[in-house]
């Protein structure tokens, strides 16, 4: 077990360096808002997936804005309410793991999938959402 929890925190470590890195305008750096915790013992462990949709909607907002009003004009739907829009691209996000009965130094992929398209969300916004596989 100290093995994994040692392993969890390498990976997070990398991660914050991945997203030191990948910061820049115009883009979502998803893996912000996706958190791994391991539980259970060597062979029958899993990973534990947390997204924070919450958190995405406050950077959404904060950081992008302008770009979210103007989508939201362009839509009947939103009629220019930049939350209201940030909120509902927001809930179309989820992720998925397949990691079940872990051992030490098992390795898993995150994926964090979106239920649309994301290149029509980009051709409205601007924004490129980065890392969606951990």
């Amino acid at each position: 077990m100290k093995k994994t929890k040692l392993m969890a925190a390498v990976v997070l470590v990398a991660l914050f360096a991945v997203l030191l890195c990948a910061c820049g305008g115009g883009s979502v750096n998803m893996e912000d808002y996706v958190t791994v915790e391991f539980t259970g013992a060597n062979g029958y462990g899993r990973a534990d997936i947390d997204f924070d949709e919450d958190a995405l909607v406050d950077d959404l907002l904060k950081d992008h804005e302008k770009a979210l009003k103007k989508a939201a004009k362009k839509s009947e739907i939103y009629d220019g309410d930049a939350e209201f829009y940030a909120e509902t691209l927001a809930e179309f996000f989820y992720v998925r793991t397949e990691a079940e009965n872990l051992s030490n130094k098992d390795n898993i992929t995150v994926n964090v999938l979106f239920d649309g398209s994301l290149e029509k969300v980009k051709k409205e916004t601007g924004l490129e959402f980065k890392n969606t596989e951990l």
